[in-house]
């Protein structure tokens, strides 16, 4: 059997990589411009507080600038032609739309609808997907179909309404978006910083150790989904193969 999830973090870098690239780099493609013209990184070439943007609205120019090939559906172009006339916001009512046309889109390739899991934060991943074929041919045409889906309807509308509620200060360093969104939530102290985050992480993801961070708490799953690490409901389950939409 095989259990399977959309790289989401993946799909955000791609999208976070465009936005930089539209905003100017130095350093060999490596770092982004500062608004001020000088490099805003960390003297230890980390991305500490180098921002993708100078604004949600800056970024969305940029995506829009970037899609010369028409590749967004007009239907989520519109919605972040419509985000521009509200300081790059993107409303609750489109980003669902987004989200409703990306299922439509997989259900009109023969698959059952998605499911999807709703963070407390509004942001939606897609649950688990879960195969008994030994057919990967199958997978493979039904990973690019999806994969389609997602990036005509909904990948840049996610993305930025990923960072209005999770990533207001359009922080390149997720890790440090995903801390500051924490403190701002109140589901950490003040005091807690990249470090500390990155040591819980670990004791998570290893199972050795109790980290400090409550990983299964939903404010702090809704920032972890918010920038790119979804941790969902494990009982929720999509089996795009078993019921094939009408």
């Amino acid at each position: 059997m095989a259990v399977w999830r959309r790289g989401l973090g993946l799909l955000l870098t791609v999208v976070l990589v465009a936005g930089v690239a539209a905003c100017g780099v130095r350093n060999g493609g490596t770092q982004p411009d500062s608004d001020d013209g000088t490099d805003s990184s960390a003297d230890d070439g980390t991305t500490t507080g180098v921002r993708i943007a100078s604004s949600l609205s800056e970024y969305i120019r940029s995506l829009l600038a970037d899609d010369d090939d028409h590749s967004m559906a007009e239907t989520q172009r519109s919605t972040l032609e419509r985000a521009l006339e509200h300081e790059g916001r993107v409303s609750v009512a489109d980003y669902e739309s987004a989200w409703a046309d990306y299922k439509q889109c997989v259900a009109g390739h023969g698959y059952s609808e998605p499911v999807l899991i709703k963070y407390d934060n509004g942001i939606y991943v897609t649950a688990l997907r879960e195969d008994d074929s030994s057919d990967d041919a199958r997978r493979r045409k039904f990973l690019e179909d999806d994969a389609a889906c997602f990036a005509t309807h909904v990948l840049y509308v996610n993305a930025v309404y990923g960072m209005q509620v999770g990533n207001p200060e359009l922080l390149v360093n997720t890790d440090q978006a995903t801390v500051d969104c924490l403190i701002r939530e109140d589901a950490v102290p003040v005091g807690y910083d990249e470090g500390q985050y990155k040591e819980d992480e670990r004791l998570y993801l290893s199972e050795k150790g109790t980290p400090t961070l409550d990983f299964s708490d939903a404010v702090v799953r809704s920032c972890l989904a918010a920038n790119g690490w979804p941790i969902g409901n494990d009982q929720a389950v999509w089996r795009p193969f078993d019921t094939p939409a009408n």
